[in-house]
């Protein structure tokens, strides 16, 4: 009688691992758009959590996402940043963003 059991818990454990994975991650809605050697570029509904790599990045920003965003002044979000809340506009050089979860 054990092993049915066994089976049936496992088997529901990992049907509930596998429902709740998407929920964890966090898209931002929205743009976020910047300026590379003064073309515009744009970030379409970002994952959250992610360390998005720009470029030399340069002038002005907006972020049109529902999420804050940290503007780092480094590659692969590392080195002092700002943080830049959803709606919000900066401008300033950096090199990689990282939106909230």
């Amino acid at each position: 009688m054990r092993r049915p059991f066994r089976v049936f818990a496992t088997v529901f454990a990992s049907a509930s691992l596998a429902l709740l994975a998407p929920l964890s991650a966090h898209a931002a809605s929205g743009e976020f758009l910047y300026q590379v050697n003064y073309q515009q570029q744009t970030l379409e509904d970002p994952a959250g959590g992610r360390c998005y790599n720009v470029g030399q990045a340069n002038g002005f920003l907006q972020n049109r996402t529902d999420s804050d965003v940290r503007i780092y002044k480094e590659a692969r979000c590392r080195g002092t940043y700002t943080i830049v809340p959803r709606g919000g506009t900066h401008i300033l050089q950096f090199q990689s963003v990282r939106f909230a979860d």
